[in-house]
C-alpha cells in the first residue's frame, strides 16, 4: 500500500513536466505533441510502481523536460541522473532525442525563412546579379541579369562565358581576388557593347559575384544552383574493392582536328568529376588548345571551333599539368573514352613528355554489355533512352556532362547485375564484343 499512496500522490507531479512539454509542443509540431503525451503516460506507469529513490531520478528527468518545454533550445543533460533505473534511463533518452528534434525542425524553419528573405532581396534588386565558380558557370542569376542577357543565356549550370568574354572576366576576379575587395571593371559581352561590372571574389578561388547596371523592365525572380560551388571528397586510391558508392571518376571528352588518335591534335578538353553517383558540375575543367595545325571544315562542322577561337589558346603541353591534377587518382571515364586517352597519349609523346594511361571505363563498352541487344548504344541514343536533355552536345564539357549523365542512369542497372564495386564494373565492361571490336578495328 506504501507502493500505491506513492505513486498516487506523485504520479501528477512527476508527469507535469512531460504534459506541458506536450501542450506547448501541440501549437507547433503534433507528432511531438503525441510523443510527449505518451512519455507523460509512461512517467505515471513508472512512478507508480517504483520506489522512493528511483522516483527521485524520475523527478528530476520530470524537471529536465519541464525545462525544455520552456527554453527549445536548452541543453539538455547528456547522462540520466544517479539513481535511474532502465526504464528512467529510457525516458531520459527519449527526451533527448525530442530536444534534439525539435531544435533541428526549428533551424530548418529559420534556415528557410531566411534564405526566402535573401532570395526576394535579390530578385527585387535593380542591379543585375551574377554568382560564378571559379570555372565560370552561374551558380545564381537574379531577374534583372537576366533581362541583361535574355533568359536563356544565363541558366544556372550554363558557361558565363556564353555571355561574357573570357578574356576579360577571369583577370577582373583574379584582381579582386588579389585586392581582396570589390573592384570596378569593364568586360567584354558576345552580343556587342561593353559591360561595367563590380566584381567581389568569394574567398579562395570559390568563384566571383559580378553586379552591373541594367536598363528598362525586369521580373523580380532569382534562379540558383548553388551546390555547383561543391567540392568534391579527395580521390581514394581505387582498387578492384572500390564500392561504386566511393568510386571517383572524371568524366572526360576531347574535341579534335580528326579521328585519327596517331595524327590528329586536340582542339579542346572537357571534363567533370564524380563520387559515386554525384557529379560536381562546379569543378568542371573546360579549356581551348591551340593544335598547332590547321583545323579541317569538317570537324569545325562538328565542334564549331575555328582557328580563330583558339588562335590565342595555350597548346596541350600547356593545359596537361592542369588535366593531370584534374584527374588525379581518379578513374577516367567517357563514350569511346579510349580515343580520348588514346590521342592524349599521342600528343604527349609528341612533346617527350612521359605519361601513364589512367584507369578507365568506356560507357560503349558497358552499355553493350548490359544490353547487348540494343542498338541505341552512341551517346547520343543512351541520352534519349534515359530522357536526359542534350545540352551542348559536341563540345568538350557538354559530352562529359552528358558522360556523367549517362553513367548516373546506368547505376541502377549495375545495382541490378549485383556489380558493387570497381572490380566487377571492370570485369562486366570488358565482356562487350561488339564495342571492343568496333574500337580495335578504329585503332585504338
Amino acid at each position: 500500500m506504501a507502493g500505491e499512496r506513492l505513486g498516487l500522490l506523485t504520479a501528477p507531479a512527476a508527469a507535469a513536466g512531460f504534459a506541458g512539454a506536450a501542450g506547448l509542443l501541440a501549437s507547433d509540431w503534433p507528432w511531438l505533441a503525441l510523443a510527449a503525451a505518451l512519455a507523460a503516460v509512461i512517467v505515471a506507469v513508472v512512478a507508480w510502481t517504483v520506489g522512493q529513490g528511483h522516483f527521485e531520478a524520475l523527478r528530476r528527468v520530470g524537471e529536465m523536460l519541464s525545462g525544455l518545454a520552456a527554453d527549445p533550445l536548452r541543453v539538455p543533460p547528456p547522462a540520466p541522473p544517479d539513481g535511474a533505473g532502465p526504464t528512467v534511463a529510457a525516458v531520459h533518452r527519449a527526451g533527448l532525442r525530442l530536444q534534439e528534434a525539435r531544435v533541428a525542425e526549428r533551424q530548418a524553419h529559420a534556415t528557410a525563412g531566411v534564405s526566402g528573405r535573401l532570395g526576394q532581396i535579390l530578385a527585387s534588386l535593380p542591379q543585375g546579379v551574377l554568382v560564378l565558380t571559379e570555372s565560370g558557370l552561374v551558380s545564381l542569376a537574379n531577374g534583372a541579369a537576366r533581362r541583361r542577357f535574355g533568359d536563356r543565356a544565363l541558366m544556372p549550370g550554363t558557361s558565363v562565358f556564353d555571355a561574357l568574354v573570357r578574356e576579360d572576366v577571369g583577370p577582373a576576379i583574379a584582381a579582386a581576388r588579389q585586392a581582396g575587395r570589390p573592384v570596378a571593371a569593364t568586360v567584354g559581352t558576345l552580343d556587342g557593347p561593353r559591360l561595367a561590372v563590380q566584381v567581389t571574389a568569394l574567398g579562395t578561388a570559390d568563384g566571383a559575384v559580378l553586379t552591373f547596371p541594367v536598363d528598362g523592365a525586369w521580373r523580380a525572380e532569382l534562379d540558383h544552383a548553388l551546390d555547383l560551388h561543391d567540392r568534391p571528397p579527395p580521390a581514394p586510391p581505387v582498387g578492384p574493392a572500390t564500392a561504386l558508392a566511393d568510386l571517383p571518376l572524371v568524366a572526360l571528352d576531347t574535341e579534335t582536328t580528326g579521328l585519327d588518335p596517331a595524327r590528329d591534335r586536340i582542339v579542346s578538353v572537357g571534363a567533370v568529376r564524380l563520387h559515386g553517383e554525384r557529379v560536381f558540375r562546379g569543378t568542371a575543367l573546360d579549356r581551348l588548345v591551340r593544335p598547332g595545325v590547321a583545323i579541317p571544315a569538317a570537324a569545325t562542322a562538328v565542334h564549331g571551333i575555328d582557328e580563330a577561337m583558339v588562335a590565342d589558346a595555350p597548346p596541350f603541353t600547356a593545359v596537361l599539368p592542369a588535366l593531370a591534377e584534374f584527374v588525379g587518382g581518379a578513374v577516367v571515364m567517357g563514350h569511346n573514352v579510349g580515343f580520348d586517352l588514346a590521342v592524349i597519349e599521342a600528343e604527349c609523346a609528341r612533346a617527350g613528355i612521359p605519361w601513364q594511361r589512367p584507369p578507365a571505363l568506356c560507357l560503349f563498352r558497358l552499355a553493350d554489355a548490359l544490353d547487348p541487344q540494343r542498338t541505341d548504344v552512341d551517346l547520343d541514343g543512351l541520352a534519349a533512352r534515359f530522357g536526359l536533355a542534350l545540352t551542348g552536345r559536341h563540345t568538350a564539357l557538354g559530352d562529359a556532362l552528358l558522360a556523367a549523365a549517362v553513367y548516373r542512369a546506368l547505376l541502377p542497372r549495375l545495382e541490378e547485375r549485383g556489380v558493387a564495386d570497381w572490380g566487377a564494373l571492370e570485369r562486366l565492361a570488358a565482356t562487350s564484343r561488339r564495342a571492343t571490336r568496333l574500337q580495335a578495328g578504329a585503332g585504338w
